[in-house]
């Protein structure tokens, strides 16, 4: 859930941010320069992966009691 939590938390905050500004992504100890939309459309597939990933968890644990 942390995970969750903190990405939906960045495109809260990518969402408040104007259109042709600076945003930016760490990878490692550099910070890669990267548009708006693509920024969003990453977090966006990270919240639907770390999504399908605790309805997996939850089958599981709803078919193993």
């Amino acid at each position: 859930m942390g995970n969750a939590s903190v990405a939906a938390h960045v495109l809260q905050e990518l969402n408040l941010v104007s259109e042709g500004a600076g945003v930016y992504k760490q990878s490692g100890p550099v910070l890669l320069k990267v548009e708006l939309e693509d920024a969003k459309g990453q977090i966006e597939n990270r919240l639907r992966f770390i999504s399908g990933e605790l309805c997996v968890q939850c089958r599981e644990v709803t078919t193993s009691c």
